[in-house]
């Protein structure tokens, strides 16, 4: 499973893929740390890659379907595939952790969250999860980033695709196309798809619908230079809140637009210069309105009581040349942005008044990475950026890694690293939220039948603003917090056609100046997993199970079954049903009162591929 160290040997990321995808990530290529191709076994951060097969088979439609079913990550609050939900890894405060798409930033400015029930995974060939500060190469990340990966068009084929449909209770519904080819005579590829989705909620008031549409196009100049664009556009309009003892309720209303365009030339095989423009536009507007009538105040029900919106537009360009040879490889690059952030408070009245926060923000960064193998079994990495701001101090980030090749079978790990997060424009913060962590780690299958990863981790983080509710304006605590932990990773070999699974994460977060512990965060995460996969059955049963440290979390486990069954299959394609019951014991693991898990849930449909 563990392959030498080598750095030129492209051949190696096709090697035993499907021992790859049992036994976690250990030879699958990542672009997300050093911003350049690796595979996982020369990466010394711990990593978490989810594949394209790991979507198809979670039957996913939105980046929180996915996050759910894996250790250390996961979409708090999350209800349904377009609920307003962020994402948390190893219990740091959601806006720690960075979201971008195909290396574009998503976190917005106004207060550093994402908003992932907005980014579909249909069009994803793979999803990246750095858990650790990487900062050094990307900026703005303090706890980890999830790096969105897109499908590359086929270029085997003119023409391929995939369309898939689903119906389920509380009138759910779900649809996907896609189409992919390339034309050799032109060498022009592409790949195109559209999702649609409902659901009329699977709790008195809960509900929201989304559409999605992206769209990616190559071409060929020669045979060392192509070019590529990418654009896509999600809508989503949601009801994600329902309070009557508030006599309350609240929609929202996210638009998202990111468009990309990208120049590769390959000056040799080991010497690459990579140019990309992006622009990334999102606007959103949230309400809340009475449920009955107040007399003499709010004499009818349906009253807009508050709202707030949020303006954001930035275009930037990203430049990064990179050099590999037999035993090292180095990557050198620019990152530039400008943005226009505008937001609202919430307040009573309309419209917004987007005079509160209105800032043009210009970044300019430039970083190196590196990896040297030093030996057959010793490598090392380091990374360094430098951010300035118009309108904040300069920052420096650095990392370090090691990689050591204990056997042919089992890789030791350690890193040390910082990570920065801007101050958000709703806090009137101008403080960076500063982390120092130290990462050790160990990944083996030398135990017969069996991989394992273990990796501990200890980190302090400053100028903590904690943000548990949406649309969060209260003042920055400036608050210290001492994190320390570890994640375990444990797959099988199939036996009988069935891989078991089972990942766990601790996280002791507390305040450092006083020693009491922050409640309302994930200190303990399980999954366990079984999956059956033999004549074109695939099966899988997960439980799962999240500790909020709180005394009115609810801690029951979720049950979750998902089922393809193949009917046909033919030279270039195969027709499937599926089949999932989500929830199957109507149990709830939320952090609050205010957000309960939907209960049972039944999804039926099929998908065609060709």
């Amino acid at each position: 499973m563990l392959e030498k160290l080598s750095f030129a040997d492209d051949n190696e990321y096709d090697r035993d893929k499907e021992a790859a995808l049992l036994f976690g990530d250990t030879i699958i290529p990542i672009t997300t740390f050093g911003r350049q191709v690796r595979p996982v076994n020369q990466v010394a951060e711990n990593v978490t890659v989810i594949t394209k097969e790991d979507i198809d088979r979670l039957q996913a439609h939105s980046l929180g379907d996915v996050l759910q079913f894996f250790p250390g990550v996961l979409a708090y609050p999350f209800r349904y595939s377009n609920d307003l939900s962020v994402p948390m890894v190893q219990g740091l405060p959601n806006r720690q952790t960075l979201v971008t798409y195909d290396g574009i930033p998503l976190n917005n400015g106004s207060d550093g969250l994402v908003d992932i029930g907005t980014v579909p995974v249909r069009g994803l060939e793979r999803i990246e999860i750095v858990k650790g500060p990487a900062a050094s190469v990307w900026g703005r990340s303090v706890g980890a980033v999830i790096n969105l990966v897109t499908k590359e068009p086929d270029r085997t084929r003119v023409l391929s695709g995939q369309i898939a449909g689903t119906l389920g209770t509380n009138q759910s519904g779900y649809g996907d196309v896609a189409f992919s080819g390339f034309f050799p005579k032109t060498g022009t590829g592409y790949y195109i798809g559209a999702t649609a989705n409902q659901t009329k909620g699977f709790q008195e008031g809960i509900d929201g619908e989304g559409r999605a549409v992206y769209a990616k196009i190559t071409q060929d100049i020669g045979s060392k230079t192509d070019i590529t664009g990418l654009f896509a556009r999600s809508l989503v309009n949601r009801n994600f809140l329902y309070q009557p003892s508030q006599n309350i309720s609240g929609s929202n209303e996210p638009a998202l637009l990111i468009g990309i365009g990208k120049l590769n030339h390959r000056f040799s095989p080991g010497s690459v210069l990579e140019a990309t423009m992006y622009l990334y536009d999102l606007r959103v507007d949230s309400n809340i309105y009475n449920l009955n009538p107040v007399p003499p105040f709010l004499p009818v029900s349906g009253i807009l009581l508050q709202t707030q919106g949020l303006r954001e537009e930035i275009e930037g360009v990203q430049l990064a040349y990179t050099r590999s040879a037999k035993n090292y490889w180095v990557t050198f690059g620019v990152d530039s942005s400008i943005g226009s952030l505008r937001n609202s408070d919430f307040r009573l009245g309309l419209p917004p008044d987007y005079k509160r926060a209105n800032r043009y923000v210009y970044n300019v960064a430039e970083y190196l990475s590196a990896g040297y193998n030093f030996t057959s079994t010793l490598t090392l990495t380091g990374s360094y950026r430098y951010d300035w701001y118009n309108y904040l101090d300069d920052t420096h980030s650095t990392n370090v890694g090691l990689i050591y090749k204990l056997t042919d079978k089992t890789l030791f790990r350690v890193t040390y690293g910082n990570g920065v997060s801007l101050p958000t424009l709703s806090s009137g913060s101008s403080k960076f939220e500063t982390l120092w962590r130290t990462q050790v780690g160990v990944e083996t299958n030398d135990m017969r039948f069996l991989w394992l990863k273990l990796n501990g981790f200890y980190d302090k983080t400053s100028n903590v603003k904690l943000q548990f509710q949406p649309f969060d304006t209260s003042p920055e605590l400036n608050r210290s917090l001492t994190r320390e932990g570890f994640e375990i990773e444990v797959k099988t070999l199939p036996l009988l056609n069935t891989t078991f699974g089972l990942g766990y994460t601790y996280a002791h977060i507390f305040n450092t100046d006083f020693g009491t512990d922050i409640q309302g965060l994930p200190r303990h995460h399980l999954i366990l997993s079984a999956n059956y996969r033999a004549h074109g059955t695939d099966a899988s049963l997960y439980a799962r199970y999240i500790n909020w440290n709180s005394p009115s979390a609810r801690d029951q486990v979720v049950w979750d079954f998902l089922l393809s069954q193949r009917l046909f299959a033919w030279e270039t394609g195969n027709a499937n049903l599926t089949f999932n019951a989500l929830n199957i014991t109507n149990a709830s693991q939320q952090s609050s009162p205010l957000f309960t898990n939907p209960p049972l849930r039944v999804n039926a449909g099929f998908n065609v591929n060709f």
